[in-house]
């Protein structure tokens, strides 16, 4: 893009649509506008490089203020992901001050209470919840975990339960198995976990980590003979392991 003068016009056209973000209007126009923005970053992140950072904490934010739909969300999760896999640690600075932003809304989403009855509701939590892991997943497999280390112990802890609470859903395997590799990485990744929080970490270990390893394979709907079952049950082994090793 730089040799052929394209940056600067399309850093530009940046500068118009993200304002746009701010479109208050609820249901189909927001649904529209932010649709046709985030397709536009999309391929700003394919197309530039360094030069979009500035305007990815802008974006962000725009894109989760009063966003209370799990399909808006959804959508928009996979676009951090992506930034996170082609720009790696380099965005992590850009990524940490919206990060709190975007996990709380999704928390808050999917706290929800949803009718039972509405398949399609049920259908968009679970993508959503999906979709989460995956972004929790993209930081620990691009070399941007600072983004989740370097936030408030609250923080930090409240994402690992969450992924505690992944292990244990046994209706989405893929979930539960991203669940289960990440946690691996966090106890088996020397010098992961800040040093202030190496204590709460011990506790976490013994009070949810090692309990999960064993009540996740122990569900009755767990089905040991399912290829993905099988992919989980070997991740609590390994996980479990690497737990006695450290203790």
């Amino acid at each position: 893009m730089a040799s052929c003068g394209c940056v600067e016009p399309f850093l530009e056209a940046l500068d118009v649509f993200l304002p746009a973000l701010q479109c208050n209007e609820k249901g189909d126009p927001r649904s529209i506008v932010h649709a046709g923005v985030r397709q536009f970053l999309h391929r700003m992140v394919v197309c530039l490089d360094e030069e979009i950072f500035p305007c990815i904490p802008v974006a962000i934010r725009h894109l989760v203020t009063n966003c209370t739909e799990p399909r808006d969300l959804y959508e928009f999760v996979p676009l951090i992901s992506q930034m996170v896999s082609k720009f790696k640690g380099k965005v992590a600075g850009y990524l940490k001050g919206v990060f709190v932003s975007v996990v709380t809304t999704i928390w808050a989403v999917l706290s929800q209470q949803s009718d039972p009855s509405d398949s399609l509701l049920i259908q968009d939590l679970k993508l959503l919840r999906r979709a989460y892991y995956q972004f929790i997943a993209s930081l620990f497999n691009y070399a941007a975990t600072e983004i989740i280390f370097d936030q408030d112990r609250e923080t930090i802890f409240r994402v690992l339960l969450t992924l505690i609470e992944g292990t244990l859903d046994c209706s989405d395997t893929n979930s539960q198995k991203t669940c289960f590799g990440v946690l691996r990485k966090v106890i088996s990744t020397p010098g992961m976990v800040p040093k202030q929080y190496e204590e709460d970490m011990n506790q976490f270990l013994f009070k949810h980590l090692i309990p999960a390893a064993f009540s996740a394979p122990s569900k009755p709907e767990f089905d040991l003979n399912d290829a993905q079952n099988i992919l989980v049950r070997r991740r609590t082994e390994e996980r479990g392991w690497r737990t006695r090793w450290r203790g």
